[in-house]
């Protein structure tokens, strides 16, 4: 019980700017105390497309800023952080095309696999590099071959025993693992987490602060800000039909929380109608969410969540029975045509307030806040009917090649995370420049 009322008191005291604050004079200190330049470590990964795009940037990330930058090089996936790594695999191919098209990169080849000879000779090339720093461009010569048809370029290639190869590779992994992070292309400096070029504007903006641009402190990786304007003259028309936006949420998912409060805002702009498919959380389906991949997403949350002003860090955990409840209300809602306020003021509730939406006087407040009347909402708090309905909105998210949420489909096109609607918003505008679509 008290572990259960401290709960969010301790997360807003992890999210709160003063321990940021702290953490980075901290670390600041330590690397002028050890006369240690700024370095970052990267960790790459062959297999990964995010790679391959990251290692693109970080040439320009070097031109820009005084920075070193070691590189790692990691081959297996944490198996315990991905519940489907077949489905992570494919989407991540999609995912990447249209991630290097938004800021003009190479993009990987679709049907790129690599043999196992390939898969060797590429292993080598890089262990050569290991241990050095600022040799982005030899590891992005690698990478591109790897990644973009070509062939191989015959060399005579150094004999490394496969059991050091294998080595040094599981210590590159456990010291990923060790650093308190799971995913290839993700970046660490100054005690901090930087995944992909998704998350290279946060560490543009840190390094700019720090004084380490070498011209004009400027981002360019923030791929929200590249969406084009749209070209018509006129504000969309509340009477056109347009398609609709379809959006598969757990009320536990902090990234979902994000998401819905700027799906909700988007289909506002533009006037596009939002249907919310609600899906259980990843525990209460059975699947596995282990503590530090969960601070991983925490952090990077309260980090998205400032970038867009919105309220998040006061944390009281759902799980369970609050879960239950909120759909119930959530199907109750849906009837009188106030399901999306009600999702709106849950999740503040819990994931800026600190409200525990087991108790009747958080979830009355809530009701009530979304323009219901309580005494007939407290009546559905049993009810068990949305189950089936969540078990299809959940087949149906697998059927389109996903495992977790928030994902999004905007007519035939589907995409994952509240970090591409950058993606749906650009859908959205092609659809209003050519309503033929």
């Amino acid at each position: 019980m008290l572990v259960r009322i401290l709960q969010p008191y301790v997360a807003c005291l992890l999210a709160s700017d003063l321990l940021l604050r702290l953490r980075r004079a901290k670390a600041e200190l330590f690397r002028k105390v050890s006369q240690q330049p700024h370095e970052v470590s990267v960790f790459i990964s062959l297999d990964d497309p995010y790679s391959f795009l990251l290692v693109q940037v970080l040439t320009n990330m070097q031109t820009r800023f005084d920075i070193s930058i070691r590189f790692y090089l990691i081959s297996h996936l944490q198996k315990e952080m991905f519940p489907d790594p077949e489905k992570w695999r494919k989407h991540s191919m999609i995912d990447a095309c249209r991630l290097a098209a938004q800021h003009k990169l190479i993009a990987p080849s679709k049907d790129k696999l690599l043999s196992n000879e390939e898969r060797a000779a590429f292993t080598s090339q890089i262990l050569e590099l290991h241990g050095t720093v600022n040799n982005t461009s030899d590891y992005l010569k690698i990478l591109s071959k790897a990644w973009v048809k070509q062939k191989v370029q015959e060399r005579k290639l150094p004999q490394l025993d496969i059991v050091s190869v294998s080595q040094q590779l599981a210590e590159n992994e456990q010291k990923l693992k060790k650093m308190g992070h799971y995913l290839p292309a993700s970046m660490h400096y100054g005690g901090e987490w930087y995944w992909g070029v998704d998350r290279l504007s946060h560490l543009e903006k840190r390094l700019n602060a720090l004084g380490l641009s070498k011209g004009i402190n400027t981002v360019l990786y923030d791929t929200q800000e590249l969406i084009s304007k749209p070209v018509f003259t006129q504000s969309a028309n509340k009477e056109e039909k347009q398609k609709s936006l379809e959006m598969f949420y757990s009320a536990r998912s902090p990234y979902s929380y994000l998401g819905l409060e700027r799906a909700a805002a988007l289909c506002e702009k533009y006037h596009v109608n939002l249907v919310i498919k609600p899906v259980l959380p990843m525990v209460m389906r059975g699947m596995l969410v282990p503590h530090r991949k969960k601070m991983v997403i925490f952090h990077d949350t309260v980090r998205e969540a400032k970038k867009y002003n919105i309220p998040y860090g006061f944390v009281a955990d759902p799980l369970g029975k609050p879960i239950e409840h909120c759909y119930a209300l959530f199907i109750h809602a849906r009837h009188h045509g106030k399901e999306l306020a009600f999702l709106l003021n849950f999740g503040r509730a819990v994931n800026a307030e600190g409200r525990h939406a087991d108790q009747l006087d958080t979830l009355k407040d809530i009701i009530e806040r979304s323009g219901l009347d309580w005494e007939k909402a407290r009546l559905e708090l049993e009810n068990t009917t949305w189950r089936e309905e969540l078990d299809q909105n959940y087949n149906e998210l697998s059927s389109f090649g996903f495992w977790g949420v928030p994902c999004f489909k905007y007519g035939s096109e589907f995409t994952w995370g509240q970090d591409r609607l950058w993606f749906i918003e650009q859908l959205i505008q092609d659809d209003l420049v050519d309503p033929r679509n």
